[in-house]
């Protein structure tokens, strides 16, 4: 285990005996105090409900049984029934499964143990609009599949979504397929907008089966694939704003462009790879907005026109992507060539195809089409010509139509915050005197978290103290959080976590889900800020803002408060465990997130006449939300919080809370648990 307590062991030496004696002290004068207790209204959930979340833009799910929670009398068929046709002997079976599943009690399970077998599973008819857009998403987990556990080794087995669209006499009158790994995965989502075409009154959605390890690999693989929340939802497609419309925002001396709108113009753009090729060349064109463009020349076959860099991600949300786009006169229906939305995680976004037509001949037009991006990882917009005729791009425009909150993304896909088992609970803080119990503790670490000293303050609050380091990093995608727990058992082993200067978009929700349910259940969190905290890393709306004892400021502007002379900070001395520090030496606060404290929230030290430190319950749990930041240049008679005598102490002694530590070395309670 990587452990803090290595990398600061000389700073641990130099406070750690002055900090030992002064929490005797202040243990000692805790005696004399009249004995308060701290005790806190708990944040009720229904701040934010935990109920489904309503989308003005999506309708109702339409899948019937859409979760196989009703099963027929035999307990193992789905009511109404799945049609799955199986062979005789074949093996196959197609039941609800009691014991997998990703939302509510019950699953589909398809098991295929024979190759040379397959089988599709649909749904009951569902009816639809003509050329109305669908939400279609489904949940899914495998095994079997291939031998290596990768999920890009193909080893004779497959399995993908599908969807048919039929008309009135219930003929099929189109399809589509999302493609699932071709190796083993726990559970996953697919999801993708798909439109119904003109003549369609019916839908069908189901999964696909094939095995076919004997002819690829020389032997049988038996496989399964389970399927939950399966999701079918009209999607009616909100106005184009009026600020991503017409031309683009220059940026000028002195002024500032709009970051709203995402523009890219592939003609002259070099972050835009495969330019120039077989595919595509930059053309002068004085009807392009600024008089180039990227064309494909006729009778080329089809190939890359342009790859664009692999983005950071954006925040959780419903996007559109506006291509300005001139074609040729159209001679039939067939398109020219097509943009897709790619993405590290969850694949194909969208892929919108252009297609000629009279009102578009010769002359730019926008060609529009609308993707979600509900993970943390890169995503990357690839032109595609099919190499006939000759067509050109102008611009790219990529714009947010709607930031999802959390408790929004899971309306949106039931089961993508993961399973936790119900039994498990965080592990408790236990305070001993002499004998050697080992306290864990977890810190995700962005920058600036050693000004924080909360090595220090860790290794400060047991004799046997451990702490793992989750470090942030930025790459490809954006920030990842390298050793983050994986398996929400690892998570619920500490006893502390604290999360210093982090931008939570950038967390898998099942892991914003999984510290949500640690505090819910009893666990002790701290959270610190910085230039990605509170405001500016995405704290608005999500599950662990739920927890906290304040809501994040909705915009950056005001958010991060820049005190340049610094504001002294005092402590709350009716809370009788503080009644030990001293702020005798005035330290000072330079920079502090503006936050509103919800009812139940407890001010424990405030830099001026603002919150310093605010603590509360949640559940079963407490959290503890630091607001000052350790920035600033101190002036000579100044003293800077995170340099203060007493620093140390006030921090451990709001920890001590955290972990409901209630006895001193005597014995006696010392912080209202």
């Amino acid at each position: 285990m990587t452990t803090l307590k290595s990398l600061h062991a000389k700073s641990q030496r130099r406070t750690g005996a002055k900090t030992v004696l002064k929490a005797r002290r202040a243990f000692a004068s805790l005696r004399l105090c009249v004995r308060l207790q701290l005790s806190f209204v708990v944040l009720a959930s229904a701040a934010r409900a935990d109920g489904p979340v309503s989308i003005p833009w999506l309708g109702e799910n339409l899948v019937p049984n859409a979760g196989f929670e009703e099963v027929t009398d035999n307990g193992r068929s789905p009511n109404p029934p799945w049609t799955a046709p199986i062979a005789p002997d074949s093996g196959i079976t197609v039941s609800t499964d009691s014991t997998v599943y990703i939302k509510g009690q019950h699953s589909l399970k398809v098991f295929v143990p024979k190759s040379d077998t397959n089988v599709s599973a649909s749904s009951p008819l569902i009816p639809v609009e003509p050329d109305a857009t669908y939400l279609f998403s489904i949940a899914f987990r495998q095994e079997g599949f291939n031998a290596s556990g990768k999920p890009s080794d193909y080893a004779g087995v497959s399995s993908y979504a599908a969807g048919q669209w039929l008309d009135i006499a219930q003929k099929q009158v189109g399809s589509f397929i999302v493609q699932f790994p071709y190796g083993p995965s726990q559970w996953d989502l697919r999801d993708a907008f798909k439109q119904a075409p003109a003549n369609a009154r019916w839908a069908r959605v189901g999964v696909t089966v094939l095995n076919n390890s004997q002819k690829q690999m020389g032997k049988t693989i038996p496989s399964t694939v389970w399927v939950d929340a399966v999701q079918l939802r009209k999607y009616v497609p909100p106005a184009t704003p009026h600020w991503a419309k017409g031309e683009t925002t220059r940026v000028v001396e002195g002024g500032m462009q709009d970051t709203r709108v995402l523009s890219y113009f592939v003609g002259s753009d070099d972050s835009f790879n495969m330019r120039g090729g077989t595919w595509s060349h930059t053309v002068n064109d004085p009807q392009a907005e600024r008089g180039a463009a990227l064309q494909a020349p006729a009778n080329v076959g089809q190939g890359y026109m342009a790859h664009s860099p692999y983005f950071p991600a954006l925040p959780p949300g419903l996007y559109r992507v506006r291509a300005r786009v001139k074609m040729p006169a159209a001679k039939d229906s067939a398109p020219v060539g097509f943009l897709d939305v790619d993405s590290q995680r969850a694949g194909l976004r969208q892929l919108l195809r252009f297609v000629p037509s009279p009102e578009r001949s010769d002359k730019y037009t926008d060609c529009e089409a609308d993707f979600i991006l509900r993970d943390s990882s890169w995503w990357s917009l690839r032109l595609v010509t099919y190499g006939k005729e000759p067509w050109s791009v102008d611009s790219l425009k990529v714009f947010c139509l709607h930031e999802f909150e959390d408790r929004q993304l899971l309306s949106i896909y039931p089961g993508s915050e993961g399973e936790l088992p119900s039994d498990l609970k965080p592990a408790p803080f236990k305070q001993v005197q002499w004998e050697h119990v080992p306290m864990k503790g977890l810190v995700v670490a962005g920058f600036g978290y050693d000004r924080f000293r909360i090595a220090d303050v860790f290794h400060a609050m047991q004799l046997d103290a451990r702490m793992k380091a989750v470090w942030c990093k930025n790459g490809m995608g954006g920030m990842s959080f390298v050793g983050f727990p994986e398996d929400p058992r690892e998570l619920f082993q500490y006893s502390i976590l604290y999360l210093c200067n982090v931008n939570v978009r950038c967390l898998a929700l099942k892991y914003k889900n999984a510290i949500h349910e640690y505090v819910k259940r009893g666990g002790a969190l701290i959270v610190l800020g910085g230039h990605q905290g509170y405001e500016r890393g995405g704290w608005r709306g999500s599950l662990i803002e739920e927890t906290m004892p304040v809501a994040a400021t909705p915009a950056l502007h005001g958010g991060l408060i820049h005190l340049p002379n610094g504001q002294p900070l005092t402590v709350n001395r009716e809370i009788p465990w503080l009644g030990a520090i001293s702020t005798a030496s005035s330290p000072l606060t330079y920079y502090l997130h503006s936050v509103t404290v919800k009812p139940g929230g407890q001010v424990l030290a405030q830099a001026g006449d603002k919150p310093f430190i605010v603590a509360g319950e949640y559940g079963e749990g407490r959290v503890v939300c630091i607001l000052g930041v350790p920035w600033g240049e101190p002036g000579e008679q100044g003293t800077p919080f995170w340099e203060w005598d007493d620093w140390v102490d006030l921090f451990r002694e709001v920890c001590w809370w955290a972990v409901k530590n209630t006895t001193d070395v005597d014995g006696d309670n010392a912080h209202g648990g």
